[in-house]
């Protein structure tokens, strides 16, 4: 339950950030993911107030354990990877690993 202080402030940082440009890939990157898991939480309070519990869990729970084990898993390759961030750049960008077998092997 927000107040209409906290309302205030969340309003002022998402104008503030609506456009915002980011210095280097992977600070966007990590914007990006961190948006999505914010949606994700308010998907689940919005469930939560209307009484819809079951609904929150499997919606908005569900989706912000996937996408932060997927940045986990991004975050890993990364860093074991000689060439870092740019072979998650090829991998995240090629069409032939989503959603299938060789994204589990990568």
């Amino acid at each position: 339950m927000e107040t209409s202080d906290s309302t205030g402030i969340q309003c002022y940082i998402e104008e503030r950030i609506k456009d915002a440009t980011f210095k280097r890939k992977s600070y966007e990157e990590q914007y990006k993911s961190n948006s999505k898991i914010l949606e994700n939480i308010d998907l689940e309070n919005t469930a939560i107030e209307s009484n819809t519990i079951q609904s929150a869990k499997e919606a908005a729970l569900i989706e912000a354990v996937k996408t932060i084990r997927q940045r986990q898993t991004l975050i890993l390759m990364a860093d074991t990877s000689e060439l870092g961030w740019r072979v998650v750049n090829e991998y995240t960008t090629n069409p032939i690993a989503s959603e299938s077998e060789d994204e589990k092997r990568i």
